[in-house]
């Protein structure tokens, strides 16, 4: 009998009730701007990518992936909470001029 474990907090996972997570770093790019002389050269190279991203993928169970999605979801709303706050600190009023001022003091109507 075949048993997977989730590869992030090794409990054992159903059948198919699991999640692949691959990470790529932008270094790491398929070989599509590459030039190649021949067509194995090319087969070769993807060949090479395909098993290396086989390698690095890993294989997490739901609540690893429920983990994952709250990660993300408390990011956006921390990235949505700063954006507010630099509209805020952006929409300030503009200090005028000092030459516009008139000595600091401005006309009331």
């Amino acid at each position: 009998m075949l048993v997977n474990y989730c590869d992030l907090c090794a409990t054992p996972m159903k059948e198919n009730d699991y999640y692949s997570l691959y990470v790529n770093n932008p270094k790491n790019q398929p070989p599509d701007n590459q030039k190649f002389d021949n067509t194995t050269d090319y087969y070769n190279a993807y060949y090479k990518y395909i098993s290396q991203l086989q390698k690095e993928t890993k294989y997490i169970c739901p609540s690893c992936k429920y983990i994952f999605d709250k990660i993300f979801e408390y990011r956006l709303e921390g990235l949505y909470k700063l954006t507010e706050e630099c509209n805020k600190l952006f929409n300030l009023p503009i200090k005028k001029n000092p030459k516009e001022r008139k000595n600091g003091k401005e006309k009331k109507k």
